[in-house]
């Protein structure tokens, strides 16, 4: 992802599967953005110095509430079970 090393995650969601990228945030990097390309899904953000990249086959409504329940957990806030 853009030219630099990356952590990647995979979870799975039923029969889906959702790639996480992180890495350290670049200055200017933006904030939250949404995309579709492909057929899949991408949700971006960054906190704490770092940048995430969500990319599924999810539809664009799953995808978000799973990652929701991951900024939950980054900021240390109980994830609830969709």
């Amino acid at each position: 992802m853009a030219g630099h090393p990356a952590a990647a995650l995979v979870y799975g969601r039923r029969l889906h599967r959702i790639n996480l990228f992180v890495w350290p945030e670049r200055k200017g990097s933006g904030g939250a953005a949404h995309d579709e390309r492909n057929g899949y899904v991408l949700e971006h953000w960054t906190a704490d110095g770092m940048s995430f990249w969500a990319v599924s086959d999810l539809n664009p409504a799953e995808l978000l509430g799973s990652v929701q329940l991951q900024q939950r957990s980054e900021a240390g806030a109980p994830a609830a079970t969709p």
